[in-house]
Parts: C-alpha cells; structure tokens; sequence
C-alpha cells in the first residue's frame, strides 16, 4: 500500500495553493518537493538520484520562469537533460491558478489541471506503475 504524505505551500499572493495529500511513492523512489517565490515542484524520481539532483537544481531553477497566465515554463534542453540523466517518472508543476503534469509519455506536453486534481493524476500515475 503506498504511503500518504502531508504537503501544503501557498504563495504569498494565495494565488497557488498545494492540495495538503497527494500519493508518495515509497518502493524504492523519493518525493522532493522543491518551493521558491515564484515557483513550486513535485517531483517523483529513483531513490538512487537523490544526490545526482542537486547538481542540476540551480541550473533547473535558472531556467524556469513563471509566464503571463501563471504558466511554469522550462527550457527544453535542460528538461530533456534532467529526464534523460535522472529518469523522472512525472514531474507536477504549479504556479499561479494551474498545476501542469509532465511525464514521458507526454514529453514537452502540459496538461493544465485545477491543483484539486493532483491527487486523481497522481492515482493514475501509481496505477500505472503497478
């Protein structure tokens, strides 16, 4: 049974509001939840790429910028770099009013999802992992 954990975040503005719950993957995987002014991650990735993270974070953060609509945009060389070296299995976005979800199947592909809904992505992306 996968284990629940307990996040939260809000910007300043309360624009952007993490739901408390989401699913964490605990069979041999790490959660990293990543927070700044302007930007907020969840990402899912191997245990073993834990220190292999950091050598890429400030480069990640200084690729990302927050668009007009709230929207999380990240370079595409970088991301291919980070899926690439680290094997990500999805990555959640949020910023402003919106939540984008990211994972291989969908490369470069941004479903926008009110943050209400990470907790039903995130079932869809354990299921099928199982």
């Amino acid at each position: 049974m996968k284990s629940v954990r307990q996040y939260e975040s809000r910007v300043k503005d309360g624009s952007f509001i993490l739901p408390k719950q989401f699913r964490h993957f605990n069979d041999g995987e790490a959660t990293v939840f990543w927070k700044t002014s302007n930007f907020h991650a969840l990402t899912l990735f191997p245990h073993t790429a834990d220190r292999s993270l950091n050598q890429y974070k400030p480069e990640i953060m200084k690729r990302v910028s927050v668009g007009s609509r709230g929207t999380v945009n990240l370079g595409r060389d970088i991301c291919r770099k980070v899926f690439n070296s680290l094997d990500f299995d999805s990555i959640i976005l949020g910023a402003g009013n919106g939540v984008q979800v990211w994972n291989k199947t969908s490369f470069l592909t941004w479903q926008e999802t009110d943050a209400v809904e990470v907790l039903k992505v995130l079932d869809v992306i354990s299921r099928d992992e199982n």
